[in-house]
């Protein structure tokens, strides 16, 4: 079983709630330790697992919780994104436990091996994040029915 090991170096704000930290595959003999960046703002959330951005100046060090680093998309190992549904605002306003809790789901994916982009849908406030799954991984598992 491989589970992610998981640092979260911050979360919080309000439009956009934003956290940043790393993660890293347990299991997995001489895993690398990754950068992810999670953004909540409007009526939805994305999270990229991958290299860090440069910062200015093309420094490729680790800039600190949301500095000028970031996980750059084309860099990213897997992008999620989700929708968050409880008004035309409600990401941006999502507590930090609805946040971790979608940042452990999404990491878990990357743990996993998923790759690419994955759109988990729509969810909400009252949603049980352990529930969400992405729909490449749900489409594929042998519990899934076929129409």
């Amino acid at each position: 079983m491989i589970i992610p090991i998981v640092t979260i170096s911050h979360i919080g704000g309000a439009c956009p709630v934003q956290g940043c930290g790393t993660v890293q595959a347990f299991g997995v003999l001489d895993a690398p330790v990754r950068h992810w960046y999670f953004r909540a703002r409007g009526q939805s959330w994305t999270l990229t697992v991958g290299d860090l951005a440069p910062s200015v100046g093309d420094d490729w060090s680790d800039p600190g919780p949301l500095d000028d680093g970031f996980v750059s998309p084309n860099r990213a190992d897997l992008c999620v994104r989700g929708e968050y549904q409880g008004g035309l605002y409600a990401a941006g306003w999502m507590p930090g436990v609805d946040a971790e809790a979608r940042i452990r789901k999404a990491l878990d994916l990357w743990a996993r091996g998923e790759r690419g982009c994955v759109d988990l849908g729509p969810d909400g406030p009252d949603a049980d994040a352990a529930g969400i799954q992405a729909d490449s991984v749900a489409e594929n598992s042998p519990d899934s029915e076929k129409e």
